[in-house]
Order: C-alpha cells, then structure tokens, then sequence
C-alpha cells in the first residue's frame, strides 16, 4: 500500500517464501525481502518497471519483476509486484546459446573442410571452379588479363610406388606450403587433384 505493507499475496509467493499469508500480510516488505536487497530495492519505484533480478541463494534464481504503481489523484496508494521464476528459462537461454555458438563453429569447419583439401591445406578443386568464375567475370569487368598456371610433380607414381603413401603425402604437403608462402596475397592455390596444382 502507500505505506509500504503487504496487502496481499498469493499461493505461490507463500510457498516461495516458505511463510504463511498470516506471516506476510500487513508487515514491511524489508521484514521479508530484506535478505533479497536488490528485489526489495524494487518494490520501492515508483514508475512502472519490468526487469530481471537475480536472487542469489541456494540454489540462486532468477526472476522476471513486474511493479505497476496504483496512483490516486497522482498520488502513490500502492503498488502491484508480480515475480515470475525464470531460471530454468535462463538456463534454456544459455544452453541455446551455447549450441548456436558451437552449431557456428561446426558449420564453419564444414564450409572450409568443403573448400580446403584435407591432406594439403590448400583449396580444393571445388573452391577452383567457384573462384575461376568469380576472378574471370572480375577481369572481364575491369578489362584486366588473368593468369592461369597449372604444375604437377614430374614421376609422382614412381616415387609414390618407391616410398610409400606416407612419402608421398610429405611431398604434396611441403609443396603446397611452397606455392602458399610463395605466391602473393591475391592468388589462389589450390590442389587440382592427385599431385596436380593450379
């Protein structure tokens, strides 16, 4: 009331607060939010309010608080105070957040697992043909010439045959390493397939 005693509560704010409607009417919100100062801080306001207060007990909640201030004559003569429990939405908030982030991440890796080349790191044969088209429209556009260079590894089979997969997966790796520290920030390297590179 204008007063600031309890007028009236409900079954769930006695079960919440572990007292009886006979232990709550008529007694000072600081008797029996006191513990709570930043949820009692808000029953003083006097313009209507929505927030999220934490209530930082065992186990801690969170609460949705709802003040609507009753005027009479533009004078206080109450205020209405709904709080709703909110933690376990929250937490469904969190978690959700949490899987977006990670569904981010993992659609991320995809996106470069489908243009990288597993083995070299470099783009893939795929990644090609969507950039060649881009970088001659480009050129087209800008009446500039484009260049195109394609490199395999000269008696690739008969090393491979020679020293086994494992050899030939170093070779293919160290020489994609050359062509990317070798070639400027504008170029494409990419593995065209087996030990062939554009």
């Amino acid at each position: 009331d204008a007063h600031d005693r309890v007028l009236d509560v409900n079954t769930v704010a006695e079960k919440w607060l572990g007292m009886t409607r006979d232990q709550i009417i008529g007694k000072d919100p600081i008797e029996i939010f006191g513990k709570w100062p930043d949820l009692y801080n808000r029953f003083l306001t006097t313009e209507k309010t929505r927030e999220e207060v934490k209530i930082y007990g065992d186990p801690p909640s969170t609460l949705e608080v709802v003040i609507t201030p009753l005027y009479n004559n533009e004078k206080i003569n109450g205020r209405v105070v709904l709080a709703y429990d909110i933690t376990k939405r929250k937490q469904l908030e969190l978690d959700l957040k949490a899987k977006i982030i990670e569904i981010d991440s993992l659609r991320v890796q995809l996106q470069d697992q489908a243009i990288r080349d597993s083995l070299t790191g470099v783009f893939n044969r795929r990644f090609l043909a969507e950039a060649l088209e881009r970088e001659i429209a480009k050129a087209n556009r800008e009446d500039m010439p484009i260049s195109i260079v394609m490199m395999d590894v000269d008696h690739f089979k008969s090393f491979n045959d020679t020293y086994g997969h494992k050899c030939s997966h170093a070779v293919l790796r160290d020489l994609a390493g050359f062509l990317t520290k070798n070639s400027r920030h504008g170029d494409i390297v990419c593995r065209y397939g087996g030990e062939e590179f554009v």
